[in-house]
């Protein structure tokens, strides 16, 4: 993504970054926790890309603590 749609769109680094990782298909925040990102900051990088509609949350089905992250049709206009 080039720097002048991130700026259009009100993101940054990280947040394309988790994009790019919920692209791949859903995931929770302590799979795409790496070296990179830590899961408290993925769960706080959601907060921001939930509040712009470029994700969507859900519960696990087998273990409602869990909350499955997925990328929205407007996240994924963002990353072309």
């Amino acid at each position: 993504m080039k720097p002048i749609n991130m700026i259009k769109h009100g993101v940054n680094a990280r947040m394309v970054l988790v994009l790019e990782m919920l692209e791949k298909g859903d995931q929770t925040a302590t799979s795409m926790a790496s070296d990179m990102l830590s899961k408290v900051s993925i769960t706080a990088i959601s907060d921001k890309l939930f509040a712009k509609q470029l994700i969507t949350r859900c519960r696990g089905k087998k273990d409602r603590r869990e909350v499955i992250m997925s990328i929205t049709d407007k996240g994924r206009n963002i990353l072309k």
